[in-house]
Order: C-alpha cells, then sequence, then structure tokens
C-alpha cells in the first residue's frame, strides 16, 4: 500500500534524506517486484529515478567517508541491488523530476507539464 510516513531516523544532510529515501523506494519496488512476479514475468533492472547526485554517488561507490560512515547499515542495501542488476538508478534533474508535482508548489507551466506526464496527454503535456 502507498502512503506518507516521516522517515524514522534524522538525517543531517539533504545527501542523507535522498539516500533513506533511495533505500525506502527500493524496498517497496521489491515488494511490488516479487508480488508482480507471481503473475507475470517483470523485467529487470527496476529504474530509480533520483534527483541528488551525491546520494547517487554513495549509491554506486561503496565509499565510506566521515560525512557518510553513520549511516546505518540498512540502507547501503541499494548499493548491493544496484551492483547485482536489480535496480538501475537514474538521474533527474530537477526540472524534469516529475515527483516535484506532490511535493513542490509549482507554476502554471510547470504543474501543467507534469500533469500532461502523469496522464500521459499530450495537449497539456506542452508549454503556453
Amino acid at each position: 500500500a502507498w502512503f506518507t510516513h516521516k522517515q524514522l531516523v534524522v538525517a543531517v544532510s539533504s545527501t542523507e534524506a535522498e539516500y533513506i529515501a533511495i533505500s525506502d523506494a527500493c524496498k517497496d519496488g521489491l515488494g511490488l517486484y516479487y508480488f508482480l512476479n507471481e503473475f507475470v514475468q517483470v523485467a529487470l533492472p527496476m529504474p530509480i529515478n533520483v534527483d541528488n547526485q551525491g546520494a547517487m554517488f554513495m549509491a554506486n561507490n561503496l565509499v565510506t567517508n566521515k560525512r557518510s560512515k553513520h549511516i546505518d547499515l540498512k540502507y547501503h542495501m541499494i548499493r548491493d541491488y544496484n551492483n547485482k542488476g536489480i535496480i538501475k538508478l537514474k538521474y533527474v534533474s530537477t526540472e524534469h523530476n516529475i515527483a516535484d508535482i506532490m511535493t513542490k508548489a509549482l507554476d502554471k507551466v510547470k504543474h501543467r507539464y507534469f500533469t500532461g506526464l502523469l496522464l500521459q496527454d499530450k495537449k497539456t503535456n506542452t508549454e503556453e
């Protein structure tokens, strides 16, 4: 079930918060993968869009530094799934991040653009 909730840990940076959010998205995606795979063949890797380059760097590199060494081990499973090809992290710039329609106040043009992407409607997908 999809729902919103507060993160259970306090992140000391936006990169850490995004890294934890990627981990949560990965867990949710894997749950859906295993459920759907009971009925149909689901292709891997699962794409996960990321809009924070620091979080993406942490997920793609096994390097631990003083800023990331305190992050709980359970969140680093995304590194393993990424290396095994189960997930594929893809950078999405802020201008093209469709999730912003749910989290930010947008101007009319950008709101219509993202609404068009969500609804796959070519008429609302163009800027005025």
